[in-house]
């Protein structure tokens, strides 16, 4: 194993430069992962489920058999006081993509993670006794089963199926025992070389996080709380083994990536962030380019905060990216990395429109249903025009999408993150503007906007307590109003002539109407264009246009001089 110390004070120097200006200059820690369910498993065994789909199991007791569990679950994490997992616990778990066993856990029931097609990693606790016949059998995608136990625990038999690239890590002094009591396994067993804990900073009596080294390269984290980036990890660890980590896998409870807590791991060729993660520091894989640009790492849709240059000459990164989170300093991240393959999660029924923004080329949404651009107020309704070509799409611009079949993701493949600074879709000559935004809008009853009914959302399903608000329509906003990131709204912009002066002056809430319906034209049809002259009608006059208009609705630039019909204020001129 190479160990050379490589260019010590340079890069000891650059890295505490770097972490000062990052600390001096932190954002806030993103909050902590939403429960959305939580139940008993017995008198003293609790669970609980986040939104980013950790699943926890605390206090005392045994996991039973055959429990069934809804929900979107990826990490399961078993804290130290649970004493055995049951036969078949949590075998189908079609989602779960990494286990984390506590240290007092000395049985693993008969598959009890059997045909979880998706699991990549178990890390098992030092005071496993026994593990039963087939408890990761059909587990096709696993490559790491990490074992503390100093003693090897008893086999039934084999616990997988079909090996395929999985690697078995026990600790260095035992390997030679697992080879012998794991003689079934014995070709897929490897050992650590260096490990350590970061202490839990909010309660050093819970574990910290935990990590080992191994042999071939890979980088393991397991425990609950922060990978920090102290000096004894700076300046011993990664100064030492920086050229030798090919992989870094993060499971368990970890929930955050210090400040440059990887810089310049140089041979890195891949990075799994669990679901647990919420935040990635500023310049925490930094310089991690290899020059092959083979290096890809894997971020779930719980990390929401991510610090500065964090993703800086990654060549790829593979990423799940919420629409239900504010996910701006993320994409910002990405921005820096060269390609990055995408899937973006949201619930898009059949056959139901509404609204979406995106920072890359959405033309994949092709793919899969519907796509229209707005294109202006015509004839009291707005104005929605499919469109079919992927080469006509963009980057922030809002669209409205239909879904041919249900889905709760789509992903598209090589995008280039560019978040625009305003995205929207302003048709010449109208006072109407779509809007679309990365991050969560809120306006309350006080908000001038709301208050002069200035602004309108998109309604995906009939209103229960207002029957004239139907699906498919704009409803003005009332009261207290949100907008989703990725999601778009109507804006009125404009100004209208006021019956007691010629004044142009800006709409009141009730000159504006509560509903906008639209017009949703065809790819076939002619989209010609939206007049300018904003016939909208409303409750005591015309929101309209003081300008000058030909009869096709084409404004021209002043009073015409040339003899003719025209359209002025709304109204049909005679010019003689």
């Amino acid at each position: 194993m190479n160990k050379t110390i490589t260019h010590l004070s340079l890069r000891a120097a650059t890295l505490l430069t770097l972490m000062l200006l990052t600390i001096l200059a932190a954002p806030n820690e993103a909050r902590a992962a939403e429960i959305v369910a939580n139940g008993t498993c017995g008198d003293n065994l609790t669970w609980t489920l986040t939104g980013s789909g950790v699943l926890t199991f605390s206090g005392t007791g045994e996991i039973p058999s055959y429990i069934s569990l809804s929900g979107y679950i990826t990490n399961i994490i078993v804290e130290d006081g649970v004493t055995s997992i049951g036969e078949g616990a949590f075998q189908c778990y079609n989602d779960l993509v990494s286990v984390t066993i506590g240290n007092d856990v000395t049985s693993i029931g008969y598959g009890a993670f059997y045909n979880c097609p998706n699991l990549v990693s178990v890390t098992i606790g030092s005071g496993v006794t026994s593990i039963g016949e087939g408890a990761f059998y059909l587990c096709d995608k696993l490559t790491s089963i990490y074992v503390m136990a100093t003693t090897p625990p008893v086999l039934k038999s084999s616990i997988l199926y079909n090996p395929g690239a999985v690697r078995i890590y026990v600790p260095a002094d035992s390997k030679n025992d697992y080879k012998d009591v794991w003689s079934v396994h014995e070709g897929l067993i490897s050992t650590t070389i260096a490990s350590g804990k970061f202490e839990n900073p909010n309660d050093p009596s819970i574990d910290g996080v935990n990590w080992f080294f191994c042999e071939d390269g890979r980088l393991l984290f397991n425990g609950y709380g922060e990978i920090s980036c102290d000096r004894n990890w700076t300046y011993s660890f990664i100064e030492t083994y920086s050229r030798d980590i090919t992989s870094i896998d993060i499971s368990g409870g970890v929930t955050s990536i210090k400040e440059g807590a990887f810089f310049g791991c140089s041979s890195l060729t891949s990075v799994t962030i669990c679901s647990s993660v919420e935040s990635i520091g500023s310049y925490a894989f930094y310089a991690c380019y290899n020059g092959e640009d083979n290096l890809i790492v894997t971020i779930p849709a719980s990390v929401t905060s991510v610090g500065e240059r964090a993703l800086d000459m990654v060549p790829k990164v593979t990423v799940v990216l919420s629409g239900a989170n504010d996910n701006t300093s993320l994409l910002a991240a990405l921005s820096d990395a060269q390609t990055v393959d995408l899937t973006f999660m949201r619930t898009f029924p059949a056959g139901k429109k509404q609204t979406v923004c995106l920072p890359f080329d959405p033309s994949e949404l092709l793919n899969h249903g519907k796509v229209w651009e707005f294109t202006g107020i015509n004839d009291s309704k707005a104005v929605m025009t499919e469109i079919t070509s992927p080469a006509t799409l963009s980057a922030n611009t809002p669209y409205i999408f239909e879904a041919t079949n249900d889905m709760t993701s789509i992903t598209f493949n090589s995008a280039t993150i560019s978040i625009g600074a305003d995205p929207k879709t302003a048709p010449d000559g109208q006072d109407f503007v779509f809007h679309g935004t990365y991050i969560k809008l809120h306006w309350d009853a006080n908000d001038d906007d709301v208050k002069n009914g200035h602004i309108y959302g998109f309604l995906m399903e009939d209103s229960e307590d207002d029957p004239t608000r139907k699906e498919g329509m704009f409803v003005k906003a009332k009261y207290n109003t949100n907008v989703r990131p990725f999601s778009c709204y109507l804006e009125y912009n404009g100004e209208l002539t006021g019956t007691e002066t010629t004044a142009r002056r800006k709409a009141s809430a009730e000159e504006l109407p509560d509903v906008i319906e639209i017009e949703w034209k065809s790819a076939e049809e002619a989209p010609g264009e939206a007049t300018g002259i904003d016939e909208l009608r409303i409750k005591n006059q015309e929101l309209r246009d003081e300008g000058w208009f030909s009869l096709d609705g084409r404004r021209l630039s002043g009073r015409p001089t040339a003899k003719g019909l025209y359209i002025h204020n709304g109204k049909l001129v005679i010019k003689n």
